[in-house]
């Protein structure tokens, strides 16, 4: 089934800001909008139901619009602002997530993950993380995979399991979104 956009909100993205803003190896702060995940968070803040509500696999919660760029959303651009949000994520230019210690040490399991950054706790922040957790209950809702690779830690609490290991709450969370 085609994506539905009927009544969904068109959202502005300046991507050439962005790129030029991360090329210059900046560490935007919490009150900054210069990365697209940032730029997503202040066009959907009054919005943020949306996220919330997007339970149907073909809804999008919105379409993305490029500035200064031709575009006409028919999936493409909402995929490259999904995977745009998942670099960001995982680089030092946005600091709501860091690599866990596996990951910086090269050592052991799941090397690749990150976690919440413990060390931000200011307001902006958390209106980034209030975003961030319904971009990943939408995520998870609808089936859109997106390549933000968190640790298993995030995905317990996110979904409330209760499992012995972690290996075996990944199992249970393949097995409901391949049933489904």
């Amino acid at each position: 089934m085609p994506h539905r956009t009927h009544g969904t909100s068109s959202l502005n993205f300046n991507r050439l800001a962005a790129a030029e803003f991360k090329l210059k190896n900046h560490i935007e702060r919490g009150d900054q909008n210069e990365t697209i995940f940032s730029q997503f968070v202040k066009g959907i803040e009054s919005k943020l139901h949306k996220l919330r509500l997007s339970t149907k696999t073909y809804e999008r919660p919105f379409i993305a619009q490029f500035i200064g760029e031709e575009s006409a959303d028919f999936g493409g651009p909402f995929r490259d602002v999904l995977d745009n949000f998942c670099t960001e994520l995982t680089s030092p230019v946005i600091s709501l997530l860091t690599p866990t210690s596996n990951n910086v040490a090269s050592y052991g399991d799941i090397q690749y993950a990150h976690q919440l950054d413990s060390q931000t706790n200011d307001m902006p922040h958390a209106l980034k993380f209030k975003v961030l957790g319904g971009l990943l209950a939408y995520a998870a809702r609808s089936r859109h995979g997106i390549g933000l690779d968190c640790s298993p830690f995030i995905w317990e609490r996110l979904l409330s399991f209760g499992y012995k290991s972690s290996e075996q709450a990944l199992l249970t969370i393949e097995m409901l979104a391949r049933d489904n």
